[in-house]
């Protein structure tokens, strides 16, 4: 008998299973899929920046992401992150069963290789068309189809920062760790992730730093009592945290979020979309007033009206004194109110 919260877990995923997230402004409007994996012939219109993919197992959703993910290998067929070939991943990410060259048969459609996989997008006012050729992947499968057999620059550099986020790569946060640690840090970005993980997910998150834990040195989310490793924080903050640091370090154009509430509470799920948006949004703010120092006529901030002197220590009572049940109520009251102003997710059904 199976129990409310894994009912309602169950529940929300058959809903609520994959997300696309625009991050720049040129817009992806259209994809025609066909021939590919369970998709003999299919079309998802009327793309916004944010659009929610629902449907039944088996009609196709993942298969849209991996089919997004494919084309844009032919602007980067290597996955940085991942450090695989994309196309080797797709073969390889369900079941681990061969790569491209040896298994690739099994992403068309009814495994018949004589039908070319093709992938259409409209890009603003403009359509692309891709094929995906039976050939080995030293021959570049992902093909252009047009008479002038290029693409714009823009459209090039859009399709080479799709970034694929699905279960598998979450559960190997050290790959994400080597890849955008340094990216992030250098420029001091990981406060924009602290940030956003106190208001979201820990209030008394201060800051990211590295552990040694044996001989292996661990990510870790520092607050005011300890220091929590990345790997055990609670899975919204964690997917949170790892999604925000992807987001910094690749400055993906789309984002491909496969089930994006597998192990969250349904309230994190309704706004995890939000991340990634906030994050290159605070990214831009961060990078345009690098330079910038705003000077404004205020008191002293150590000393108080009166004029006496602050210590460190009065200080640090001083912000001790708000309890608990305080910081709860000031944190329900604001996320009631984020969620009244939240837009509705476009929303795309297959059946």
């Amino acid at each position: 008998m199976h129990s409310h919260k894994e009912k309602a877990k169950r529940n929300l995923r058959n809903k609520f299973p994959l997300l696309l997230i625009e991050i720049r402004y040129t817009m992806l409007k259209r994809i025609k899929i066909l021939n590919f994996r369970g998709i003999k012939e299919g079309v998802i219109d009327d793309l916004k920046q944010v659009t929610l993919i629902i449907g039944k197992n088996g009609s196709g959703k993942s298969s849209i992401l991996e089919a997004l993910y494919a084309v844009s290998a032919y602007a980067e067929d290597y996955d940085e992150i991942r450090g695989i070939r994309k196309l080797d991943y797709i073969i390889n990410r369900r079941g681990n069963r061969g790569l491209w060259d040896d298994a690739r048969q099994s992403i068309w459609y009814l495994q018949d290789v004589e039908n070319p996989i093709i992938i259409s997008l409209s890009l603003n006012s403009e359509e692309y068309e891709f094929t995906i050729l039976n050939t080995k992947i030293i021959n570049n499968p992902v093909q252009l189809r047009s008479p002038s057999g290029r693409v714009e620059a823009l459209f090039e550099e859009y399709l080479g920062r799709i970034l694929f986020i699905d279960g598998r790569l979450l559960l190997q946060p050290e790959k994400i760790e080597k890849y955008a640690w340094s990216r992030v840090v250098a420029k001091r970005l990981d406060k924009l992730i602290v940030s956003m993980i106190r208001e979201e997910f820990e209030e008394e998150a201060e800051g990211l730093t590295y552990i040694p834990i044996g001989n292996t040195y661990y990510l870790a989310l520092q607050t005011s009592e300890t220091t929590i490793r990345i790997d055990d924080l609670g899975d919204g903050a964690r997917t949170a945290l790892l999604t925000a640091l992807l987001t910094i370090a690749y400055k993906p154009t789309l984002i491909l979020i496969e089930e994006p509430e597998l192990h969250m509470h349904p309230r994190r799920t309704l706004h995890i979309h939000e991340i990634p948006i906030k994050t290159s949004k605070r990214t831009k703010l961060s990078n345009n007033s690098h330079n910038t120092q705003h000077r404004t006529n205020t008191h002293h901030p150590r000393h108080n009206k009166r004029g006496k002197t602050r210590t460190r220590h009065n200080i640090h009572r001083e912000r001790k004194r708000r309890t608990k049940n305080q910081k709860l109520l000031t944190r329900r009251h604001r996320n009631t109110q984020k969620a009244r102003n939240r837009p509705p997710i476009p929303i795309q059904v297959l059946s």
